[in-house]
């Protein structure tokens, strides 16, 4: 019981008051920082089963959130990619982009892919594919995204594994956030 209420402490998401003073907000670190601080934190867990984690970064993103809501973010679907692929070893690949006001983060694993089904299904509570899922982290993934004006979508790669592609607007820094 000690072991859930921990999960779901760390799983919760940010509630929507903490991002209505935007300015007080404005997450500083770049996303390859963010991304590598999260890859360091699974490193072990990645290398003891046989998954490589891959960073195709670009400097200089910046996001409304809180520090800890967009760790969550990231650690969640990169540690479920991870999970999808350890029972053969595999690759979870990160890469950041900008498509004109928004950062896109994709996080793709070469994995089995997602179940045949509706891909927003995956968001529902309690829907999962784990034996010993509870089905709560991609929903809380997708509340915390929702809270910060960002979005998520899920697919299956053309050559096997799933992506998850991840959209929050960019923050434009000036002095006041430096």
């Amino acid at each position: 019981l000690q072991r859930i209420s921990k999960l779901l402490v760390f799983h919760r998401a940010e509630p929507p008051h903490c991002l209505s003073h935007i300015q007080h907000h404005v997450w500083n670190p770049h996303h390859g920082q963010v991304l590598h601080g999260v890859q360091v934190l699974l490193h072990t867990e990645a290398r003891l089963n046989g998954v490589t984690l891959v960073l195709h970064t670009k400097p200089g993103f910046y996001v409304f959130g809180t520090p800890q809501g967009v760790k969550k973010i990231f650690f969640n679907l990169i540690f479920n990619a991870m999970q999808a692929c350890e029972k053969k070893g595999g690759v979870v690949e990160i890469e950041t982009s900008e498509k004109d006001d928004m950062v896109e983060v994709s996080i793709v694993d070469s994995g089995p892919g997602l179940p045949q089904t509706n891909p927003d299904d995956l968001f529902e509570p309690y829907y999962t594919t784990k034996p010993d899922g509870v089905g709560l982290g991609l929903t809380i993934v997708k509340e915390n995204l929702i809270n910060m004006n960002g979005s998520i979508s899920a697919s299956n790669q053309p050559e096997g594994g799933a992506k998850f592609t991840i959209t929050m607007p960019r923050a434009e820094i000036n002095n006041e956030y430096e």
